[in-house]
Order: structure tokens, then C-alpha cells, then sequence
């Protein structure tokens, strides 16, 4: 073999690997964000259903709005990790390593960031085993090597691969058991037998157990065996199914003993998707198409060269999951960024496909002037995600409550009463008196707990001398006109002796009570 053969043969495999390494690097980078303070919703309640597990030695999480395969996962890891941590003297056993002093939503303080950050390392493997998987579904749907680097780089940069790779949430085992699935599907398709059927059907089994709605990827399967030359035999597609049905009980197992939990939490999630989450509700479709092309951006153009692209079956197969994936999603009230990881993927093999499809034909019959617009549209294309993952690296290295925490600690006396709201600076409890506003019902009317702006009656009545409120709490029902809300904030400016705002007005520290040189005042002793 000539050395230019060789050369040739092993570019793709070193340029895969290259892309390996720039995604551990990128998604490293927020693996510290905002430790040791807990401001991401879900990473509390996981890490402590995680710490339950291995506290009581058992495999039921107790999460069952989730099932239980990331759960598993890290539960071994911090298991592991708290017996080195604990002959070391580092921890005094899981409880210890475990704590988690939580206020409400977004404000709380770990005991040992250490643990987190293993947490979170655990998701940073399973989002570049996510890169990896995208690589090996590019080579089993077309024999054209570009796309086994060219996939996994645009999953590696894109920002919502990176702002959600690091969390400690089942997202990322999501992204890559659902891709992994749908490779299952491309290598039954390219040689049915009974132990690619199986391995699809496992996929789709481990996908359903990262999460409930990830087994939508099992139609992947189903177009594969449509599209295959032996689609009568259709025991191998029982035996899928059964697989399916076998992996998801093998990594949730609780889901048998613990039946009544698993459909309170299938109906917890019905209930909660339909019904509505204020911040995170209406126009689930315009909504989750904004996202991708916040991501994709101008990249999305290549989808349009699938009409010339060779690996026609292929593209069926793969684009089954991402159009019912993505109707799946947006047929639903309630809409996170986060639930399009499983697609992404998917979406960007077809975005290379075509992308290939369409240069390919520009060198074919368009000349230079034709590759020299595609190339500017490539570099345009490429601006557009990279300065959106700038933004994603810019906020997992920065810790936007940092400054209000910083003047809370300085300026507010010992023992003054201060009424937080969620995604709120941590405020200490063993420093100042600290109020969590509760649901109340005045009137006929009922307010809802937590959030300041919404609750008048319990913001009264707990006499503050600070209040904390934030965008990302209260500021929701601003951002719905709620009348109660503007009201409120309109009396917290005429109360207040003081304002202060950080972090562009994304959190605002209001003062009630001041001394003579301005200063924050204490009107009662802490309480207990």
C-alpha cells in the first residue's frame, strides 16, 4: 500500500479522533459552574436520589417522573467515589458526601463540590460517547468517510451539545442511548440478523430507560425492517421488541417492584407536559424549531441536498426519528431546550448528508464560483453556531450570582429577614433569618409558593428587610403581564429605601429597611 493510500485510508480516523478530543475539551469547561452553589433546578434532587440510593443500598431512585438508567449509573460512580473519599478521610460515608443544604429552586449549597463534579464527569463521558456513537451512525449510513468526522464535529460544537453536556441530569445518557439506537436500526437494515435485531432492540430498551419519551426512537427500527430486503420476517422484530422490553427492566428494575411509583411518575409527567410550567410553556413548535436553529443556524440549508443524496433508505430511517421525535415534542404544552439532545444527532448526520450531497454536485457541474459560494455560506454557517457556543463556554465559566452574593455577605446585617426567591444569590439560613414564601389563598384567590412577585399576601407577611427577587423566578409571571406581579413590584420600588441590581438586572436585591446612612437594617433577631 502506497504511503498517499495510507494517508488517505487513516485521515478520517485521525480527524475523528481530533474531534474527540476538542469535545471532552469544550465540554469540560463548565464542569466547575457555579460550585460550591447548586443554581441549575434538577442537579439537587438527582444528586440527593442518587445519594439515597447508595445511602440505603438500593436501585429504587425514587424519581419516577424519570427511569432509572442514569440514576444507576451514577449511583455506582458515587458509590465508588464515596468509598475512596471515606478511607481517605475525606467524607464520613454517603450521607455526609451527599448533603445538600437546599433553600427553594435554584439556591442551594453542597457540603462536598467534589461529588458534583464527579457527577458531572459521568456526563461529560456519556456527552462525547454521544460524539463517538454519531461517528459510527455516519459510517453505517453511507460509505462516504467525510461523514464519520464531519457528523461528530457539528454534534461537538454545536451549542446546545455543549450548554447541556456537563449537567447531572439524564439528558446526555439520553442523547447517546437514543443515537446509539438509531445505529442499531442503520446496522439491521444494512445486515438483518437475529443479533442486529437484538442490539437495535436493546438500544431502544436502554433509550426508553434514559428517558420515558426516547422510546419514540424504536420507529427508527421499525422503517429499517420496512426498508429491508427481508421485511416478511417479522419474529425478528418481536425479538426486538422483547429485548426492548428486557433492557428497560434490567436498568429499571423498580419498575416491577415498584409499579405504583412508575405510573405516578408516567402520570406526574402527562399532567405536568399538558397542563403547563409558567417560563416554559406555549408554542412548543415555534419554540423548539427557534432552538435547533439557534444551533444548526444556517447549517439547517444543507437538509435541502437530501433530494440528491445517495443513501435515500438510510435517510428514511434516520429521518423517521427526528420528524417524530420533534412532533412528539411539540405536540405537548410544555417545552425544555434540553429534550432536543436525543435528535441532535440524528439531525446533524442529515445535515451532512445533504451538505455532501450538494458541494459534491457544486464540484461536479457548478464550477468555482459555485464552491466559492458554498464556502462563504459554510463560513457563515459556521460563525453563526460558534458564536453561539461562545456565549454557552462564556456562561459555564462564569458565575452570574457572584456579584449579589458577594454584596448580601458584605451588606446585610446578621439576623435580618430575607425573603428569597428561586435562582436567588444562596442566602445562609445560619446567618440571616431566610423565608421561602408558601402557597396561600386570600379571597378566593390563590398564590403560589416560592415565587416572590406572585405572592403578596406571604411577601406581607413575613416583614422583610431584604427581598431577592430574579428573572428567572418571579420574573416569569412579569414576562406573562400577570397584574399581581407588576403590582408587586411596583410596591417593592415605592417600599424600598434601596435597590440594587446585578448581573443586567437579572437579580435585584430590594431594601426595606435602612439605617440612617443607607445602609441595610436588622428589625428583629434572627428566628429559629
Amino acid at each position: 500500500m502506497s504511503v498517499g493510500r495510507l494517508r488517505r485510508g487513516s485521515g478520517p480516523w485521525i480527524a475523528l479522533g481530533l474531534v474527540i478530543v476538542l469535545a471532552l475539551t469544550l465540554d469540560l469547561v463548565g464542569i466547575g459552574w457555579g460550585l460550591p452553589f447548586l443554581y441549575h433546578p434538577d442537579e439537587p434532587t438527582n444528586l440527593m436520589a442518587v445519594g439515597h440510593m447508595v445511602q440505603q443500598g438500593t436501585l429504587n431512585h425514587g424519581q419516577w417522573q424519570y427511569p432509572a438508567f442514569s440514576f444507576d449509573i451514577q449511583a455506582l460512580v458515587n458509590l465508588i467515589a464515596v468509598g475512596i473519599g471515606t478511607a481517605f478521610g475525606w467524607v464520613s460515608g454517603a450521607s455526609d458526601a451527599d448533603h445538600v443544604t437546599m433553600i427553594v429552586t435554584g439556591v442551594g449549597r453542597l457540603s462536598h463540590p467534589a461529588v458534583l463534579v464527579i457527577g458531572r464527569t459521568v456526563s461529560v463521558v456519556e456527552s462525547v460517547g454521544t460524539v463517538v456513537a454519531a461517528a459510527w451512525m455516519a459510517r453505517l449510513a453511507t460509505p462516504d468517510r467525510r461523514a464519520m468526522w464531519l457528523t461528530p464535529l457539528l454534534v461537538a460544537i454545536l451549542p446546545v451539545s455543549v450548554g447541556f453536556a456537563y449537567y447531572m441530569t439524564p439528558d446526555p445518557l439520553s442523547g447517546l442511548t437514543s443515537t446509539l439506537a438509531v445505529c442499531g436500526a442503520l446496522w439491521a437494515y444494512r445486515r438483518p440478523s437475529w443479533g442486529t435485531y437484538a442490539f437495535a432492540g436493546a438500544m431502544v430498551g436502554l433509550a426508553a430507560s434514559s428517558k420515558y419519551n426516547c422510546a419514540i426512537v424504536g420507529i427508527s427500527l421499525v422503517v429499517a425492517h420496512l426498508c429491508s430486503s427481508e421485511r416478511s420476517r417479522w419474529l425478528r422484530l418481536l425479538a426486538a421488541a422483547g429485548c426492548a422490553v428486557a433492557a428497560f427492566l434490567i436498568t429499571t428494575p423498580y419498575a416491577i417492584v415498584d409499579f405504583h411509583g412508575l405510573i405516578q411518575g408516567l402520570k406526574f409527567d402527562e399532567t405536568h407536559y399538558s397542563s403547563g410550567h409558567i417560563g416554559a410553556q406555549g408554542n412548543s413548535p415555534g419554540t423548539n424549531a427557534r432552538w435547533l436553529f439557534d444551533s444548526f443556524g444556517f447549517f439547517l440549508l444543507g437538509l435541502i441536498g437530501l433530494w440528491w443524496a445517495r443513501a435515500r433508505r438510510e435517510i428514511v430511517i434516520v429521518g423517521a426519528f427526528v420528524v417524530a421525535y420533534f412532533a412528539a415534542l411539540s405536540s405537548v404544552t410544555v417545552r425544555f431546550e434540553r429534550n432536543l439532545l436525543p435528535l441532535v444527532p440524528a439531525l446533524a448526520l442529515l445535515v451532512v448528508l445533504g451538505a455532501l450531497a450538494i458541494w459534491d454536485g457544486a464540484r461536479a457541474r457548478g464550477g468555482r464560483p459555485a464552491r466559492a459560494g458554498l464556502v462563504a455560506v459554510g463560513v457563515l454557517a459556521l460563525a453563526w453556531t460558534l458564536y453561539g457556543t461562545a456565549g454557552e463556554l462564556h456562561n459555564s465559566l462564569s458565575d452570574q450570582k457572584a456579584q449579589a452574593y458577594a454584596w448580601v455577605r458584605a451588606n446585610v446585617p446578621p439576623g435580618a429577614t430575607v425573603v428569597v426567591d428561586p435562582y436567588s444569590p444562596f442566602v445562609d439560613p445560619a446567618r440571616w433569618h431566610v423565608v421561602v414564601l408558601r402557597a396561600t389563598s386570600v379571597g378566593g384567590v390563590a398564590y403560589p409558593a416560592w415565587y416572590v412577585l406572585q405572592n403578596p399576601p406571604a411577601l406581607h407577611a413575613a416583614h422583610p428587610d431584604v427581598v431577592i427577587t430574579t428573572s428567572a423566578g418571579s420574573g416569569r409571571y412579569l414576562a406573562l403581564d400577570s397584574s399581581i406581579a407588576r403590582d408587586t413590584l411596583a410596591y417593592l420600588a415605592a417600599a424600598s429605601c434601596a435597590r440594587h441590581s446585578f448581573d443586567h438586572a437579572s437579580v435585584d436585591v430590594w431594601v426595606l429597611h435602612c439605617t440612617a446612612a443607607g445602609a441595610p437594617a436588622a428589625t428583629a433577631p434572627a428566628r429559629r
